[in-house]
């Protein structure tokens, strides 16, 4: 089971992914934050081998800053970053997301890449 860290500032938006994420079997423990602050530690204190992170994520660290974290605290870590703005997946993927997701993109998108995240770890004997 991989334990997920659903980062977004909508409440909305975050109940809705977690609803869709708790149906996947590979899926196990979610957790949501509603901005930046504690991110870092709070996945590394629940192991979280995939972290969705909101873009536009409120707080004080910069998701700059989280992905380069992230990086270097959590090995193996997927990183998948979500905007409604699609130029941002070129500036996430840069700093180091393993992969982009619009806001209008289907729900299936979200679900195939944590399907390969998870396939990843399983690889990795991680999972």
């Amino acid at each position: 089971m991989t334990t997920i860290l659903l980062a977004d500032h909508d409440p909305k938006v975050r109940s809705a992914m977690r609803l869709l994420l708790e149906q996947q079997p590979q899926c196990g423990q979610i957790i949501e934050l509603e901005s930046s602050d504690g991110l870092v530690d709070k996945a590394l204190e629940h192991r979280a081998k995939i972290v969705i992170l909101e873009w536009e994520l409120p707080g004080v660290t910069t998701n700059a800053q989280l992905i380069t974290q992230l990086r270097r605290e959590i090995e193996n870590v997927k990183i998948v970053s979500i905007s409604g703005r699609e130029r941002v997946g070129q500036l996430a993927m840069a700093l180091g997301a393993n992969a982009f997701i619009n806001k209008s993109d289907s729900p299936d998108k979200l679900l195939d890449c944590v399907q390969k995240c998870c396939g990843d770890h399983s690889a990795e004997g991680g999972a």
